[in-house]
């Protein structure tokens, strides 16, 4: 790639933050480094040059400051900084700008500790993570192959090894993971003062699941104590949780793997217009960030903050324990249309108040009891879809005829979603999969050989899915296209690497027939 020598930047008259600025004026700004951008990309894209495109991520990154105290486009501007950096890293002028956007940021937040220094925050929160990955690939590189040539009880207990040792990895990993989050929101907490109200943080998805990988997002939501809304200062109350949220997510943002399309600049990735999402950033490393901005994800506080066309209204996910579990309504459900309903209801305790997490987790459970019927019949329709979705066949076609494929959508997807539907069906609230097969063990809704068969799949598709990240050394679920392979190379011979063929082939053998009881059941 070649050095970047540039030790300053050419701000090209940018306004400073706090300085007059009309919409006309930062659109036909913004516009214009977008297409300066566009020049120096390719057809798919992706950068030709990063030291030219660091120059006009950081300009766009002054841009979007100069729109504070909008909260949006604060945090666009702080994934922008940080880009260029990490394209320019030896720029002193790109990190003092950074320093200094955090230093604002805030006095904008009205923030108690306004001397705090976010970015040693997170380079303490990244020195966190990464005794974290270097823990977890030790813990893969001494995992064992399954081989052919070995007697039934060898492989049974080789089986109940690897069941063990994973899930042994998934909760290391979990509890890792979730440290790096708490120690994150304890110095939130720190910075803005004293609490308005008690609240928690509850984080969502795959570290809800204990099956969180360490490049994995951070999903959550912010859950407040009740009656906050009758109060006089209820909107300050709201402004202190949003700039929490804020500062939270540049902290993480900080960490320099969050990609610049989830932030999703309207110049770049604009996913509501045809032709709108056209960049894509190869340079940064996926790894641990925030949910995206997309209109269809937004799975953070700040929730879906930006009207769009066909969906003309906001959701926020800083909310009192009753008003979230409102989420969970059959007309909410169909509104929201991005599935915050089934998230919601899978979640774990990060930071802050075991009471009103408790208060929420039970009032989930009583609105899920309440509706069972109505949400029954949604989770078959949703089954269906993901049947056709996520067929077996489907996903081995992809495997042996694509010159690339989705790892996490072709293995791990293939089981996890349909034991979760699985425990949902049979009305089990367990999150992880591991829990989910425990509990349907004890019910006698399966047997001991099910069971197992069912574990070792869950401990396949994580072993696959941990070490295709770490050998990436990103959240990157993409095998082949880009990659040089042998004649006799596919992605499926990637597959094999990890976890030998023999394995391999008893994983989609037991998502096959998990999958076809399920359209049995369905029938039926």
């Amino acid at each position: 790639m070649g050095s970047c020598l540039s030790t300053t930047s050419n701000k090209q008259n940018i306004p400073e933050t706090g300085s007059k600025f009309v919409l006309k004026d930062f659109s036909e700004k913004d516009l214009r480094l977008a297409e300066e951008l566009r020049k120096i990309c390719n057809e798919k894209g992706k950068e030709n040059d990063p030291c030219a495109s660091a120059e006009i991520f950081h300009q766009m990154g002054l841009l979007y400051k100069t729109k504070s105290p909008d909260k949006i486009s604060l945090i666009r501007s702080a994934a922008l900084l940080n880009a260029a950096i990490s394209r320019q890293p030896s720029n002193q002028q790109f990190k003092d700008d950074l320093q200094q956007f955090c230093t604002e940021l805030l006095q904008t937040a009205g923030a108690e500790k306004i001397d705090a220094d976010l970015m040693q925050i997170s380079d303490q929160a990244a020195q966190m993570i990464e005794e974290m990955r270097v823990t977890v690939q030790q813990a893969l590189s001494v995992l064992e192959i399954i081989p052919y040539d070995i007697t039934i009880e060898e492989q049974r207990q080789l089986e109940v090894k690897k069941i063990h040792d994973i899930k042994l990895i998934q909760e290391q990993i979990t509890q890792k993971y979730g440290d790096v989050m708490r120690y994150i929101a304890e110095k939130c907490s720190e910075i803005m003062g004293k609490n308005l109200c008690e609240f928690c943080i509850a984080a969502m998805g795959s570290l809800a699941r204990s099956e969180v990988t360490p490049y994995s997002d951070f999903e959550h939501i912010i859950l407040l104590e009740e009656g906050v809304k009758k109060r006089k200062k209820h909107k300050k109350l709201l402004e202190y949780f949003r700039w929490f949220s804020v500062i939270f997510n540049i902290i993480v943002i900080n960490l320099k793997e969050t990609i610049i399309p989830s932030v999703a600049i309207p110049s770049l990735n604009d996913v509501t217009k045809k032709g709108g999402n056209w960049f894509f950033d190869s340079y940064t490393t996926g790894g641990i960030s925030f949910d995206g901005i997309m209109p269809f994800a937004c799975k953070f506080p700040l929730g879906r903050a930006e009207k769009t066309k066909n969906k003309p209204w906001t959701t926020e996910l800083i909310q009192t324990v009753s008003d979230m579990v409102k989420y969970l309504d059959q007309e909410e459900i169909i509104k929201n249309g991005y599935k915050i309903h089934q998230v919601i209801c899978t979640t774990t305790l990060i930071y802050g108040s075991h009471t009103i997490y408790g208060l929420f987790t039970d009032q989930v459970k009583s609105s899920l009891q309440n509706n069972k019927e109505s949400n029954h019949d949604l989770l078959k329709q949703q089954l269906k879809e993901d049947l056709k979705n996520f067929d077996v066949f489907e996903n081995l076609n992809n495997l042996f005829a694509s010159s690339k494929c989705n790892i996490k959508r072709v293995v791990y997807r293939s089981t996890s979603i349909f034991i979760a539907a699985l425990g949902q069906l049979n009305s089990i609230d367990r999150a992880s999969s591991s829990a989910i097969i425990q509990q349907l063990h004890e019910n006698k809704k399966i047997n001991d050989e099910t069971a197992h068969l069912l574990s070792y799949a869950v401990a396949v598709s994580c072993q696959v899915r941990l070490s295709w990240y770490m050998n990436k050394q990103s959240q990157d679920d993409y095998v082949g296209e880009d990659e040089v392979y042998r004649v006799t190379d596919n992605p499926y011979s990637k597959l094999t690497d990890i976890v030998g063929h023999k394995s391999s082939v008893d994983y989609f053998i037991i998502a096959y027939s998990l999958q076809k009881i399920l359209r049995n059941d369905l029938d039926n």
